[in-house]
């Protein structure tokens, strides 16, 4: 009989595992209302008590036991399995309560991600609105100039422009290197439109594979800030820019001489370093290493790109 009463017994138990899970846990008890949900859970647990009781006496089980004791006679105990639907009952609550808290956790953490991911595109979104026309605002400046002295080769600066252009319009979140190093060139080329012959401008590439991905853009603010403080029309001045490999890292530098009338203006980080500096923060979080050198004569920034 104790057979058919358990299959009697657990649709109740199937019925308080998602009744638990599915209302009395998200609806009461993650919304803070304690004393509401113990008191709906007891009101529950006493209900399915009460149908055990009924079950009992449908299938006529007896809630005691006869021991026949030698040293004492007959003796009359209770039958303690009278008691395991309460104790089942409280299993089963503990069960799905740690479904859905578990589940609820995970959902949230997915969402908080999610939200953190939304965040960042947000804000390598705003940082490239600043840094864009920061840098294309000067080489128009460049090709403005050129227009009074060599029309045909503004002609061709445009040009090359347009091909710029068309790169951060369609950049995506990584490009091949060789696409990032083509820019450089091409922003090197249109640099070099308003330098004078005593300024030497090296572009030096040692990368063996030029296939790997990168984050587009990483390296202008700093070649752009090299043209604008490191060259000098009244004495000479250089330009050196390298890349090369170091084991899995890629290091770029960039070193430029400094002028007397530039020296203190390059004091000042400016608007397009701040931001490369917190999208690699953001891009390559414990996976670059930054370092920028000022002496009398020259100014360094050194950066290592951990690409794998």
């Amino acid at each position: 009989m104790y057979f058919y009463k358990f299959f009697a017994f657990a649709p109740g138990l199937c019925g308080l595992f998602y009744l638990n899970m599915y209302l009395l846990v998200p609806k009461v008890l993650l919304k803070g209302k304690l004393l509401s949900y113990v008191g709906l859970l007891a009101a529950v647990i006493g209900t399915l008590v009460l149908y055990n009781y009924f079950l009992e006496n449908f299938f006529n089980l007896s809630h005691t036991f006869v021991v026949d004791d030698p040293e004492h006679g007959v003796i009359v105990r209770k039958n303690f399995v009278h008691f395991m639907p309460v104790v089942t009952s409280i299993l089963v609550v503990g069960v799905s309560t740690s479904v859905k808290v578990t589940s609820k956790w995970l959902e949230d953490r997915d969402r908080q991600q999610k939200l953190e991911k939304e965040k960042l595109g947000a804000e390598l979104s705003w940082l490239k609105t600043q840094l864009n026309p920061h840098f294309f605002f000067n080489i128009l400046n460049n090709i403005y100039a050129l227009m009074a002295i060599d029309y045909k080769s503004a002609q061709r600066a445009i040009h090359q422009l347009s091909k710029m252009m068309r790169y951060v319009l369609y950049e995506t979140e990584t490009v091949p290197l060789k696409r990032e190093l083509e820019f450089l060139k091409n922003y090197v080329e249109l640099a070099k439109l308003r330098v004078v012959q005593n300024v030497q401008i090296e572009f030096e590439n040692d990368i063996a594979s030029e296939e790997q991905a990168i984050a587009p853009l990483l390296f202008i603010s700093f070649v752009e800030n090299a043209f604008k403080h490191g060259i000098s029309t009244e004495q000479p001045s250089f330009i050196a820019i390298k890349l090369q490999e170091e084991k899995d890292k890629l290091v770029f530098t960039v070193t430029n001489s400094i002028c007397t009338v530039n020296a203190a203006h390059q004091k000042e980080e400016g608007i397009g370093l701040n931001n490369i500096k917190r999208r690699l923060a953001l891009l390559y979080p414990d996976r670059h290493a930054l370092q920028i050198r000022k002496d009398n004569s020259q100014y360094q920034v050194r950066l290592q790109l951990q690409l794998i």
